[in-house]
C-alpha cells in the first residue's frame, strides 16, 4: 500500500496530498469514445502523439519525424520506493513509453496526455548532439474525478539540447488531483530549456529532479495560475555532479 505524504515531510511541507486524496469522491467511471477525445484536443500544426489512460490512441496521432521512435516498454514492476510517490513511478505504472531521438528532427513534436484515473509514464532519450523541441500537454475530460499521476525520465546526451514545454490544462474542479514527477539527467555540455504552465485542478503537484554533469545549461520558467481554493505546487531539486554548470530558474504564481 502506498504511503501518501503529509506536510510532516520537509519536501511536502506546503502540500497535504494524503488529505486531498482522502477528500476525493469516488472516481467517475467513463470510457470516452474516439469522437469525445478528438473534440477535446487542442490544435497544433506539428506531429503529435496522443495518450489516453497511458495507452497510445493511434487514430488521433500523426507519423513521427525521421530519427524519432516511440516504444512501449510495458509495465514498470521494479525499482526503488524509498521516497513519496516512488511507488507510483516504479510499481503502479501499467503503460510506460520510451521516446528516443537519434537525429535532430526538422519540426517540433507534440505529446498530448488525456487524463483519467491511473498512472502513466513517458521517458525521453536524446542521443549526443541532437536538438529537439517537445510540447507536452496534460488535459482531461470535463467530468474527470480522481487522481492522475504521470512519471518520466529524460536523459540528454552530450551536447544535446531539449526545449521542453509542459502545459497542465485541467478542469476547474476540486475533484481533480494531478501529480507529475520528472527526473532529468544531463550529460556534459547538454542543454535543457523548459517551460511549465499549470491551470485548473484541485491539487496539482509537479516535481522536477535534475542532475547536471559538467558544463551544462539548465533553464526553467514556470507559471502557476490557481483559482479560489485550488492548490498548485512546483518543487525542484537540482544536483550538481560536476562543475561549470549554468542554472536559471524563474517562477511566477498568479491567483
Amino acid at each position: 500500500m502506498l504511503d501518501l505524504p503529509t506536510p510532516k515531510l520537509e519536501a511536502w511541507k506546503f502540500t497535504h496530498l494524503a488529505r486531498a486524496h482522502s477528500l476525493l469522491p469516488e472516481a467517475a467511471v467513463h470510457e470516452a469514445s474516439l469522437q469525445e477525445l478528438e473534440a477535446l484536443l487542442p490544435i497544433f500544426s506539428a506531429p503529435q502523439v496522443v495518450f489516453y489512460n497511458g495507452k497510445m490512441i493511434e487514430p488521433l496521432g500523426t507519423p513521427l519525424p525521421q530519427g524519432v521512435s516511440l516504444t512501449n516498454t510495458g509495465a514498470s514492476l521494479s525499482g526503488p520506493a524509498d521516497a513519496p510517490l516512488d511507488g507510483l513511478d516504479t510499481l503502479a505504472v501499467v503503460h510506460r513509453w520510451q521516446l528516443h531521438i537519434t537525429h535532430t528532427p526538422p519540426v517540433p513534436m507534440v505529446i498530448l496526455h488525456i487524463a483519467s484515473n491511473g498512472c502513466s509514464a513517458l521517458d525521453m532519450t536524446l542521443d549526443a548532439g541532437c536538438e529537439v523541441q517537445v510540447i507536452e500537454a496534460h488535459i482531461a475530460l470535463p467530468h474527470l474525478t480522481g487522481w492522475q499521476h504521470h512519471a518520466g525520465q529524460i536523459n540528454l546526451g552530450t551536447k544535446s539540447k531539449l526545449t521542453h514545454s509542459v502545459l497542465n490544462l485541467l478542469p476547474d474542479s476540486a475533484n481533480v488531483l494531478h501529480t507529475r514527477r520528472q527526473r532529468l539527467a544531463l550529460a556534459p555540455k547538454a542543454q535543457y530549456h523548459g517551460g511549465l504552465a499549470s491551470f485548473g485542478g484541485g491539487l496539482v503537484r509537479t516535481e522536477i529532479h535534475t542532475t547536471l554533469s559538467t558544463d551544462c545549461a539548465y533553464h526553467l520558467t514556470s507559471l502557476a495560475c490557481p483559482r479560489a481554493d485550488q492548490h498548485h505546487d512546483i518543487t525542484l531539486q537540482t544536483r550538481h555532479a560536476g562543475v561549470g554548470n549554468t542554472v536559471v530558474i524563474k517562477q511566477r504564481n498568479l491567483q
